[in-house]
């Protein structure tokens, strides 16, 4: 909103009340209300630059009827155009609101179609995994698997005594991938490449698409039991070393 005070070719000196929207990266868009001592005027205006305006000006009070009707004309004359800006940036709230609800909604109907995908392929691996496992005898065993989002204020307040990795986790965007981790050993031995998107793996699944999220890993290699977590698209390799 601004105010000031202008001067007509007849130097008659005139009071206003501009408020204007913003409507492109150097312009906006809105009304003006002019008192001057002859008329009260309503005008559309259009604004580029802060110093460019171009005027759309309607007379509301004329001279012959301002000492009458000068408060009410100025009273609606205000209330008019401020109540039709406040009503169009309603409707732009809500159109955005109901806009972003729909958005959640999709992203939510993806997240379900992922986790159920992956929990099938887990259901199909699982009995096969077991038998793998069983089989090390001392070599690397996957016991969990964890990908999801870490909570972090809790991540500040808990730490784990293992190697430091924090063990709070962001409540329900977590994902078990015990099984899909484990699939993934070979020859004694898990890679997975840097550069590549985990969520992208055979049994994953992305629990907050819009956050990032980490991959917390125990196992026991010749008895031994460690942790590893890496985030984002990080290398992961076990046995460490190897």
């Amino acid at each position: 909103m601004e105010a000031g005070v202008s001067w007509t070719s007849i130097w008659a000196s005139v009071l206003t009340l501009r408020c204007l929207r913003t409507t492109g990266r150097f312009s906006a868009f809105g009304f003006e209300i002019g008192l001057s001592a002859h008329n009260l005027h309503f005008s559309l205006c259009w604004s580029r630059l802060g110093g460019q305006t171009i005027r759309l000006p309607f007379l509301v009070c004329p001279a012959s009827h301002a000492a009458l009707k000068a408060r009410t004309a100025l009273l609606w004359s205000a209330m008019v155009p401020f109540a039709t800006l406040a009503a169009f940036e309603l409707l732009r709230q809500r159109s955005r609101v109901a806009a972003a609800r729909r958005r959640e909604a999709r992203w939510l109907a993806t997240v379900q179609q992922r986790q159920a995908e992956a929990d099938e392929v887990t259901f199909l691996l699982a009995d096969n995994m077991q038998t793998r496992q069983a089989a090390e005898r001392g070599g690397l065993v996957i016991q969990s698997a964890k990908y999801g989002v870490k909570a972090t204020a809790l991540a500040e307040s808990r730490r784990s005594h293992s190697r430091g990795h924090s063990i709070a986790w962001g409540g329900e965007e977590v994902a078990d991938v015990t099984v899909a981790v484990a699939a993934l050993v070979g020859d004694g031995r898990l890679c997975i490449p840097a550069g590549l998107e985990k969520s992208n793996l055979l049994g994953f699944w992305d629990p907050a698409p819009a956050l990032e999220e980490v991959l917390h890993v125990r196992y026991t290699y010749q008895g031994v039991e460690g942790v590893v977590e890496v985030s984002g698209d990080e290398e992961l390799g076990l046995p460490p070393g190897q």
